[in-house]
């Protein structure tokens, strides 16, 4: 290795200085690009979840309920749903599948519906009764649809008969 004179050296250390900015500049941009993929990416996740989860769960509790919503709240706070292949299955919240009478409870209405009647807790029995449909056929709108409506006995008559 041949002596280099101080202006040689001078040289080289701006050379190395201007290559080590440019390559701090690259890092931070390339660190901004990684920060906004990963911002796309959790939008698009939140997408995906809304388009394959929660769509067809508000679906599902728009045809069997009075109260979407509330069923929603009560149905999360003991399952969840999750996307298995192509079809979307019931899950406890510690990840096993869930089973009603011995059977895996399939992502439909009546299953679901019977399911919730069969829960062992008095306040979301409750909740459940006053608010999933039971049957539109008959025209009853929920069980509790008939609770609390007082028939008439007779028409009243006013003036003379």
């Amino acid at each position: 290795m041949s002596e280099q004179t101080p202006e040689q050296l001078q040289a080289e250390l701006e050379t190395l200085r201007r290559t080590n900015a440019e390559l701090l500049e690259k890092s931070r941009t390339r660190k901004a690009r990684v920060g906004e993929l990963e911002g796309k990416l959790t939008e698009t996740e939140a997408k995906v979840q809304e388009l394959i989860r929660n769509r067809p769960l508000k679906q599902l509790a728009a045809a069997i309920s009075v109260a979407p919503d509330a069923l929603i709240t009560s149905f999360l706070s003991d399952y969840r749903v999750e996307l298995e292949g192509a079809n979307l299955v019931l899950q406890t919240l510690d990840g096993k599948p869930v089973l009603h009478e011995g059977k895996t409870v399939p992502f439909e209405p009546e299953a679901i519906k019977a399911l919730l009647f069969a829960t062992k807790d008095d306040a979301k029995l409750r909740l459940y009764n006053s608010i999933l449909i039971v049957s539109r056929a008959s025209g009853a709108a929920t069980q509790s649809a008939t609770m609390g409506k007082v028939e008439s006995k007779s028409a009243l008559h006013f003036g003379l008969k």
